[in-house]
């Protein structure tokens, strides 16, 4: 009894090492291709973050009357070549807010040069 009791012990873990690997996240602290081209209009900053698995950082930021437009940069993977990097990502709270709830949402997103997104934002409201 003591034997098969060991025994199923060791195939509970065996399995649960073997199956963690396949549950867990892209733990990269960089912005893949894939996860460049997934993000869509609308998303909420947080979905971004969460998706990139980084929290980027803010370039810049812009409140007319509590319509805010942000510009965030994300550090691209090495595995995108040249190019730059980061990815630009334009967020604004008030073109995709249909509900009412005023989050940051993506309006815009470019795969380099986040710089030129953030100066295009600073002519539209500077």
């Amino acid at each position: 009894m003591k034997r098969l009791v060991i025994s199923l012990l060791a195939v509970v873990l065996c399995l649960g090492v073997v199956a963690a690997p396949a549950n867990a996240g892209d733990q990269r602290r960089c912005v893949s291709q894939r996860e460049y081209r997934d993000v869509q209009k609308g998303w909420r900053q947080a979905r971004v973050a969460d998706h990139f698995d980084i929290a980027g950082t803010r370039m810049t930021r812009w409140n007319n009357g509590g319509d805010i437009d942000t510009v965030w940069k994300y550090r691209k993977c090495s595995t995108w070549g040249p190019g730059g990097h980061y990815v630009g990502v334009w967020f604004d709270n008030y073109s995709r807010d249909h509900d009412g709830n005023h989050y940051q949402r993506v309006n815009a997103k470019v795969p380099n040069r986040p710089g030129r997104l953030a100066a295009h934002v600073d002519d539209l409201f500077g």
